[in-house]
């Protein structure tokens, strides 16, 4: 080892430590993309994978309580327009767009990708029959 890279070993207890084991000679508050806080660290990381556990939850939560024939339609609406403000709170955060870490935008194109494959389930002569039905029990409003 280098003096450099003895140097930039920190201790397990030093507050200046990334929270994902990492180090380095970063200063007193870290810097770089897996400082703690910073874009690439576990919390962060963590933060985002769980709102795309919440936003699959809610979704598929709302959808439940719908008859089955929208229900599909209404997962794959509700998780394009997830993915669309993923993909802007991503652009207004200035997320770079191939981070070598999970960021908005991976969330936002997988929830597109389960968006697009929900549709392919969508039978929509089953829903206009339904919102048919449904708009003439309300008295063709």
């Amino acid at each position: 080892m280098t003096p450099r890279n003895l140097h930039s070993q920190r201790p397990s207890d030093d507050p200046r430590r990334d929270e994902d084991g990492g180090g380095g000679d970063r200063g007193p508050q870290g810097g770089g993309p897996s400082a703690p806080g910073g874009p690439g660290s576990r919390r962060t990381m963590k933060a985002i994978l769980r709102s795309f556990a919440i936003t699959l939850a809610i979704t598929l939560l709302i959808a439940s309580f719908l008859p089955p024939e929208i229900q599909a339609a209404t997962i794959t609406s509700f998780l394009f327009f997830a993915a669309i403000a993923n993909a802007i709170l991503a652009l207004m955060s200035r997320t770079p767009l191939f981070p070598p870490y999970f960021s908005r935008w991976d969330q936002a194109a997988i929830l597109y990708l389960i968006s697009m494959a929900t549709a392919t389930f969508v039978d929509y002569e089953a829903a206009l029959r339904f919102l048919e039905e449904a708009q003439q029990m309300r008295g063709g409003l």
